[in-house]
């Protein structure tokens, strides 16, 4: 595993030094490394996943569908007694875009309790949204809820930052992700790398694009 870290950091080495060239080699480097990492915490059912305290459903675009898939999931997890609560983490600055309402609204028409839900309107980024959650109820176990996709980077940053959790996919049956989507999670994979590193603080943030910038390389902000 040592020997594959440091490719990996070459490859990201390589990718702030010359982006053009060697960017999608970083790309591959760190989604496959993920992938491999995390491989045995990530299941495709509800019922073939270990039960846990609070099941973390990430928020995504009100508009898509991705979203009912994690919420239809979700109600999945808490009806089968796999958690007790559910934390809603998003974007949530807003009146008329709250992803964290949104998810309430279609988890208590799926029959979950008010009072089994907890809204974070801060998770504005993946990352972002489990350092909330390690640092609120980090003793906790836990359950990630997002699609295959992104399930890899999702358990990168959590288990990097200290929660005990696994992910459960959000069914996206007869749906393929567009080759943009897989580019952008290949990028903000690099990018989950280089914060569990602990140099999120020295890139440049654009927030309102929803990308940084190192040494001119644009990384997606997730």
């Amino acid at each position: 595993m040592k020997t594959l870290f440091l490719i990996l950091l070459l490859a990201i080495a390589s990718a702030l030094i010359r982006p053009e060239r060697y960017v999608r080699l970083a790309e591959t480097a760190a989604t496959s490394s993920a992938a491999w990492w995390t491989q045995d915490q990530i299941f495709d059912h509800a019922n073939s996943a270990p039960s846990a305290d609070w099941a973390l459903v990430p928020g995504t675009s009100i508009w898509g569908e991705k979203l009912r898939q994690r919420c239809e999931t979700a109600a999945a997890l808490y009806h089968a007694g796999k958690v007790k609560r559910l934390l809603l983490s998003g974007d949530g600055r807003r009146t008329d875009y709250d992803e964290p309402a949104s998810m309430r609204r279609q988890l208590l028409k799926l029959g979950v309790p008010s009072l089994a839900m907890t809204e974070d309107r801060t998770g504005l980024s993946t990352y972002v949204s489990v350092q909330k959650a390690a640092a609120i109820f980090g003793g906790d176990h836990w359950i990630i809820v997002t699609q295959a996709t992104f399930a890899p980077r999702a358990l990168l940053l959590a288990q990097g930052s200290g929660l005990r959790a696994v992910v459960v996919i959000a069914s996206s049956a007869g749906v393929r992700e567009p080759a943009a989507t897989t580019r952008r999670e290949g990028r903000a994979t690099v990018r989950a790398f280089l914060d569990l590193m602990g140099i999120r603080n020295h890139t440049e943030k654009w927030e309102r694009a929803g990308e940084v910038r190192i040494l001119g390389m644009r990384v997606a902000s997730l």
